[in-house]
C-alpha cells in the first residue's frame, strides 16, 4: 500500500534529535539506515483517506470507527441513489421517455389515456426502522468496554422484538401484540383498512372505508364498501382485515402476534430489536447512532389509485390490458420510490450528523491521547494522520449528500405528477 511520510523528528528523544533536528523523514536520503524503516513500522500515514473507500486511518479503534462511518454513509448514499434512479428508469421505460424528457408531463400524459381528469395516488408514510442491536455491535467496535449481548440501545417510539412468548419490556414501555392472523382473538383495538381489487381491472385496490369493531368471535375483520368517487368503476372484490393490537395482561403475546414494546410518551425505552424511531447506543456514541441511522430499512407503502377511467376502456381489451401492465410497473416503483426517497431523508441527515459530531469526537479522543502521560509512539502518530484527514470529511459527506439529494429531487417530479 502506498504511504505518506509525516515528520517525526519532534517526536524522537532529544538526544537523537541533536545531530538531524532539521531532517524529515520524507527525506529519506537525508536518514542514511532508516529508509522504509518508519514504513515498516507503521509509522506513516497511509496514501488513501476516506475519499478512496479506506478507514484505517490512525489504526485506533476509537477514531477509526468514526472514518468508517464516513466510508459507509457514502457507500449507502450510492445505493440508495441508484436504487431511486432505477425505479425512475422503470417509470420513464413504462410511459416511453427518456432521461432527458420532462416526467412530469410524460406520466400525466400516459394516464391521459385512461383516465379523465387526471389521478391522483394517495399513500401511506412508509415504514422505516433503525436496528438496536446493529447500532449496539457498531458501538462495540468503537468502546472494548461495550459486549454486544449484555447491553441494549434505547428507542424513542416503537421496537418490535423477534416472535418470542418471553419477550419482556422495561419499565418504560408498554408490552402490546399485534397481528391479523386467523387464531388471533382480538380483545383489543381493531385497526383495519379497505384491501381488495377492483373487478374492471383486478390490479388496483378499492378505495373505501370498513367496519373496525371485532366480531362476536373476536375477529378483526369487516366489510370493504366504496366511498366517494375511487378509482373502481365496476364492483369492489375487497376485504377488510385488520390488525389487532391489545396489552397481554400476562405479559405474554400468543398465536404468532408479533411483539412491541411502546415507549412511554417523552422517553426512550430498552430495546433489541428495530426501531421506528429514535435510537440512542449505549455511551452515547455518534459514531454508532449514526452507522445504525445510515442503514435504516424502509417498507414501501400501500398505494390507493383515485381515478375517474373513461367508459370506453372497458369495451377496448386491448387499451384494458395496455392499462393494467402500466399501472402494475408503476404502482410498484412508486411505491419503491416513496420507501427509498424517505431512506435516503435519515440516511442524509445521518450524514450531516456524523460529520458535525464525529470531527468533535475525533478532536476530543486525539486531546485526550496528547494529554495521557503514557502515550507511544505509534498511536501518537496515529492521532496525527487522523487530524489531517478530518478536513476531507466535509467534502466526502457532501458527496455523498449530493446524490441523495439529486436523486430525491428527481423523485418528486413523480409525486408531482400524481398528486403524491
Amino acid at each position: 500500500m502506498k504511504t505518506r511520510k509525516i515528520a517525526l523528528i519532534a517526536l524522537l528523544a532529544p538526544a537523537f534529535v541533536g545531530g538531524i533536528a532539521s531532517t524529515a523523514c520524507s527525506d529519506a536520503s537525508a536518514l542514511p539506515g532508516l529508509d522504509g524503516i518508519a514504513e515498516q513500522c507503521g509509522l506513516v500515514c497511509a496514501a488513501e483517506g476516506i475519499v478512496e473507500g479506506n478507514a484505517q486511518i490512525s489504526g485506533l479503534r476509537s477514531i477509526d470507527t468514526f472514518f468508517a462511518a464516513v466510508v459507509d454513509f457514502n457507500a449507502k448514499a450510492t445505493i440508495v441513489s441508484g436504487n431511486i434512479d432505477a425505479q425512475l428508469g422503470r417509470i420513464r421505460a413504462a410511459v416511453g421517455v427518456d432521461a432527458n424528457a420532462d416526467l412530469n408531463a410524460a406520466i400525466k400524459a400516459k394516464f391521459a389515456l385512461y383516465a379523465d381528469g387526471g389521478v391522483t395516488i394517495v399513500a401511506q408514510p412508509p415504514k422505516c426502522e433503525v436496528s438496536a442491536s446493529a447500532t449496539i455491535e457498531a458501538t462495540a467496535k468503537c468502546d472494548a468496554t461495550v459486549t454486544p449481548g449484555m447491553v441494549s440501545a434505547t428507542c424513542s417510539g416503537s421496537c418490535t422484538l423477534d416472535a418470542s412468548a418471553m419477550a419482556k419490556c422495561d419499565a418504560n414501555a408498554t408490552l402490546t401484540c399485534s397481528g391479523t392472523l386467523p387464531d388471533l382473538q382480538c380483545a383489543g383495538t381493531c385497526k383495519a383498512a379497505c384491501d381488495g381489487t377492483c373487478m374492471m381491472d383486478g390490479t388496483a385496490k378499492c378505495e373505501g372505508t370498513c367496519s373496525v369493531a371485532p366480531d362476536a368471535n373476536g375477529n378483526c375483520n369487516g366489510a370493504c364498501t366504496i366511498s366517494g368517487e375511487g378509482q373502481c368503476n365496476g364492483k369492489c372484490m375487497g376485504s377488510c382485515k385488520g390488525e389487532c393490537s391489545y396489552t397481554p395482561p400476562n405479559g405474554m403475546c400468543t398465536g404468532g402476534a408479533q411483539v412491541k414494546c411502546e415507549a412511554k410518551a417523552n422517553v426512550s425505552a430498552e430495546c433489541k430489536g428495530k426501531c421506528d424511531a429514535t435510537v440512542t447506543p449505549p455511551n452515547a456514541s455518534a459514531s454508532a447512532k449514526a452507522s445504525g441511522e445510515i442503514n435504516v430499512e424502509c417498507t414501501p407503502p400501500k398505494l390507493a389509485l383515485k381515478a375517474t377511467f373513461k367508459a370506453s376502456l372497458d369495451a377496448d381489451l386491448v387499451a384494458k390490458a395496455q392499462y393494467q401492465a402500466f399501472a402494475t410497473v408503476f404502482l410498484d416503483a412508486y411505491g419503491q420510490i416513496l420507501a427509498e426517497v424517505k431512506r435516503a431523508d435519515v440516511v442524509a441527515k445521518a450524514g450531516g450528523n456524523l460529520a458535525v459530531t464525529g470531527k468533535a469526537a475525533v478532536e476530543g479522543a486525539a486531546n485526550q491521547l496528547k494529554a495521557s502521560a503514557d502515550v507511544k509512539l505509534k498511536a501518537t502518530i496515529g492521532v496525527g494522520c487522523a487530524l489531517a484527514e478530518l478536513p476531507k470529511v466535509a467534502t466526502s459527506v457532501k458527496v455523498g449528500t449530493d446524490k441523495l439529494t439529486g436523486s430525491i429531487a428527481a423523485a418528486a417530479k413523480v409525486s408531482t405528477a400524481v398528486g403524491g
